[in-house]
């Protein structure tokens, strides 16, 4: 059972329907990309493509790249934007978790910290490059690819972009109705 025991935690949280009795703090986006925003061809799809339809579908969506703000401490940043996301959608490629790229690996820390301590939150993983789980070094990962929870991005019925919106759920957050007080 140890060495599987993030499967049997994704399995669970899978099939078992667990809602929390916790107040979370205010919800800002509905999902935080995650991904290795030094692949060219990645950063191009996913801001064309992935954000626009999820942008299009109404859902407010948080990509460190572009919406963090020059100047201010990365980590921390990182991680008041984590905690404020519904939904983390991580974009699996081959760099995703390696040396080269200490601000993914971060990234998924914190990620992962979140999904395991808040029961409502999910990590949908899109595996750009069908990486094998023997391909993948962090154990986590390994978890999601060999239980099948990824998402395959060379899906051949192209519904990529519904399986990720179906996956997500309906939008969390609500549209601010400004208050006339006067």
């Amino acid at each position: 059972m140890y060495t599987f025991r993030y499967e049997l935690f994704i399995l669970k949280r899978k099939f078992v329907n667990q809602k929390s009795s916790k107040i979370y703090p205010l919800l800002k986006y509905d999902v935080f990309l995650s991904f290795d925003d030094n692949d060219t061809e990645l950063r191009f799809w996913v801001m064309k493509t992935l954000a626009s339809y999820l942008q299009g579908a109404c859902y407010k969506t948080f990509i460190p790249c572009r919406d963090g703000n020059i100047g201010e401490v990365r980590e921390e940043a990182m991680i008041d934007n984590i905690n404020v996301c519904k939904n983390y959608i991580v974009i699996l490629c081959d760099k995703y978790h390696t040396e080269d790229t200490f601000w993914t690996t971060i990234e998924w820390k914190y990620i992962w910290h979140n999904f395991k301590q808040n029961k409502e939150r999910q990590i949908i993983l899109i595996n750009y490059h069908q990486l094998e789980s023997s391909e993948v070094r962090e154990i986590k990962l390994k978890a999601f690819i060999r239980v099948g929870t990824d998402i395959d991005f060379s899906n051949r019925k192209h519904t990529l972009l519904q399986d990720i919106q179906d996956r997500l759920g309906s939008r969390f957050l609500q549209p601010i109705i400004p208050f006339n007080f006067f």
